[in-house]
């Protein structure tokens, strides 16, 4: 469905727990049948790689790129905030390892170091194929400073930060999270006006708080359950 009727660009192993926990051998397999799958339904494909070893990283690039692989999506190691000498190190042996392949950036907090515009423009001035970010941001002080680098990196951001910068340029793309229970209503939502877009995210807000407490409710259901099963 998403790629008939939404998108023709999509990725796998994001940060929804699945790009980090996977053994490298899982990694391998999974690519390889998504690969195959991209070919038979004619989409451009990408990896997420997410894991603590800069090695380990670069490892599974040179394998996925063997496999035909030349877009991947990048998080930074997240044991630690790397420095600015870390992070230049990081983006060479990645960026700079693969001048071939494109990569884009997921810029969240979780990696425990967001960048901002001033480290963007560094790094996309030193790889001419570093070419997107990705991020979850809904602040307007955030948005403005990261759209300082538009068009030159492309940004792709959720439905909160997207409403807002989308009335501020068109040349930025849509990161699905919520709107993915509907994928109508999320074309609609790239295509139509500021008003409709709004009104979905109303829509968006009070669907992901009831989910919120839907999952809380199921979670403390479990643990009273687990707490009694064990005396």
């Amino acid at each position: 469905m998403i790629a008939t009727g939404l998108t023709k660009h999509i990725y796998v192993f994001g940060t929804a727990g699945e790009g980090y926990a996977v053994t490298d051998a899982q990694f391998e397999e999974i690519a390889v049948a998504f690969w195959r799958a991209a070919q038979e339904f004619a989409i451009t494909p990408m990896l997420g790689v997410i894991l603590l070893s800069l090695p380990t990283i670069v490892g599974r690039i040179a394998r996925s790129r063997a496999v035909g692989f030349r877009e991947f999506q990048l998080s930074l190691p997240s044991w630690g905030a790397l420095n600015d000498t870390e992070l230049d190190v990081f983006f060479a042996e990645t960026c700079g390892r693969f001048p071939d392949c494109r990569f884009h950036h997921y810029n969240l907090l979780r990696t425990k170091r967001l960048l901002t515009s001033t480290e963007y423009r560094r790094l996309a001035a030193s790889h001419p194929n570093f070419i997107a970010v990705k991020c979850s941001t809904d602040d307007p002080a955030i948005l403005d400073d990261l759209l300082t680098l538009s068009p030159r990196l492309r940004f792709y951001f959720t439905e909160f930060g997207y409403v807002i910068a989308r009335r501020k340029t068109r040349d930025i793309g849509l990161l699905i999270s919520l709107a993915s229970s509907n994928y109508t209503r999320a074309a609609e939502f790239v295509r139509g006006d500021d008003g409709a877009r709004d009104q979905a995210v109303t829509e968006l807000r009070a669907m992901g708080a009831v989910l919120g407490e839907v999952a809380k409710g199921a979670f403390t259901s479990t643990a009273l359950t687990t707490r009694c099963s064990t005396g």
